[in-house]
């Protein structure tokens, strides 16, 4: 494949990954209220299950195809995206956050990702994760799953809520069109690999570069959409258990479950760095999360930061 063709292929099938996603999130969505649970399960389960899925897909192709050294890098480079970006963005639609969702936070999504995040550091600190480490993480996720889902103020789905979104489509047809989008992401995660592949090939660079800048804002587009729509919503309960819920999948299952099919490497020098951004990022989702209020001003630094960690990047990992 040229690279011509490559930067194209990588381009189309990463557009045609984001609409697979935004149907399935359509679809997940609406199975979710089904259930009937309160929006921050369906932000930090259901959406982020959705919205993680191309990163998931992604890393179990790039390890089939061998490239072990996608998972790590995506996953760290994703959580990063997430906080600083699409959490900045989101700020500058959020005023106040209730009383209600910082209660919220401080008992269940704090200390999971703080965990997570200390769990995942621990795996990869020597640069390899083994089948044993894989399977710890996802052990993890399930306890995790297992808290949110049987937690007593996580069963009720409030009516107002209910009434927005549960008209989205019916329950046949999101049955359908989960199945359908399933193979999408399959196919179009697929080939964003493959064209990956060729573009760090063709440039000599590490594939864990790519999958730490271009992939991890490529893939963080649907949380963007989800937490900007969230916000604008003023549905707070959304944003932060979306970004929460997609932080751990990808920490614990998108690193896990490659893990379990073959080891994965460190495959580029300056990984140490993202470590400790991914740290002090995480300090900064904590207070934000904590503060009664959440500033424009806060995302607009948020989103700095994120800019010069990019350009930073630029300059050292190649």
């Amino acid at each position: 494949m040229g690279i011509t063709l490559a930067i194209i292929a990588f381009a189309v099938s990463l557009a045609s990954l984001i609409a697979c996603v935004h149907f399935f999130l359509r679809s997940v969505e609406h199975i979710g209220i089904t259930i009937g649970v309160r929006p921050f399960v369906v932000g930090s389960l259901i959406i982020a299950f959705g919205t993680t899925s191309p990163e998931l897909m992604i890393s179990i192709f790039a390890v089939l195809n061998g490239s072990p050294g996608v998972p790590i890098a995506q996953a760290v480079g994703s959580n990063i995206a997430n906080i600083l970006f699409v959490l900045g963005i989101a700020s500058l639609f959020i005023r106040r956050v209730s009383a209600t969702m910082t209660k919220q936070v401080s008992k269940i999504d704090l200390p999971f990702i703080v965990g997570s995040t200390f769990l995942y550091i621990l795996s990869v600190w020597d640069g390899v994760v083994f089948f044993y480490e894989g399977l710890l993480l996802l052990t993890a996720f399930g306890v995790y799953v297992g808290h949110i889902f049987f937690s007593r103020d996580n069963r009720s789905y409030p009516t107002t809520t209910q009434k927005q979104l549960g008209d989205i489509v019916r329950v046949p047809r999101s049955v359908g069109m989960f199945f359908l989008t399933i193979v999408g992401i399959a196919l179009a995660s697929h080939l964003v690999v493959e064209s990956l592949q060729s573009i760090a090939h063709a440039f000599s660079v590490p594939e864990g570069v790519i999958a730490v800048t271009v992939l991890a804002i490529g893939t963080s587009l649907p949380e963007i959409v989800v937490a900007v729509q969230a916000a604008l919503r003023n549905e707070i309960e959304l944003v932060y258990g979306s970004i929460v819920g997609a932080n751990i999948f990808n920490l614990l299952v998108v690193v896990g479950i490659p893990a379990l099919i073959t080891t994965l490497y460190v495959d580029f020098a300056g990984f140490s760095l993202l470590i400790f951004v991914l740290a002090g990022a995480l300090l900064l989702f904590v207070i934000s999360s904590l503060s009664t209020k959440v500033r424009s001003w806060e995302g607009i630094i948020f989103i700095l930061l994120y800019v010069l960690l990019v350009i930073q990047l630029g300059g050292i990992l190649t």
